[in-house]
């Protein structure tokens, strides 16, 4: 799959990107293992009792208006795929990140990394 031009584009999106939270993580690396899946299978596939269906769709909003998923109707039923794969996502976030922190911020953040 191939990024989004317009993900490139602009501070809005930019920090879009970088404000992720752990819950649209898991909701990513959910799509990225099932091709397409509905708001009922994610809930189950997350096996997490204390998020409700509510937060979840309003999750999934957030990563939709992110751009990050695709969704297709079927009567009154959603599903919910990722817009691209995770290689290109860590793409996109490292070339965002590099374009916030600049030159130097990424060579502090790389060197952060190997002490780790």
């Amino acid at each position: 799959m191939s990024a989004d031009p317009s993900l490139l584009s602009g501070k809005r999106e930019e920090l879009a990107l970088l404000r992720f939270g752990p819950l649209e993580g898991r909701v990513l690396h959910a799509l990225w293992a099932f091709h397409e899946v509905t708001l009922a299978d994610l809930h189950h596939l997350l096996g997490d009792a204390a998020l409700t269906p509510t937060v979840l769709r309003a999750t999934l909003e957030r990563l939709h208006l992110k751009r990050l998923i695709r969704l297709r109707k079927v009567h009154r039923t959603c599903f919910y795929r990722a817009a691209l794969d995770q290689s290109t996502f860590i793409s996109l976030l490292h070339h965002q990140l590099a374009g916030f922190l600049g030159e130097e911020g990424m060579s502090q953040l790389r060197h952060l990394g190997a002490s780790v």
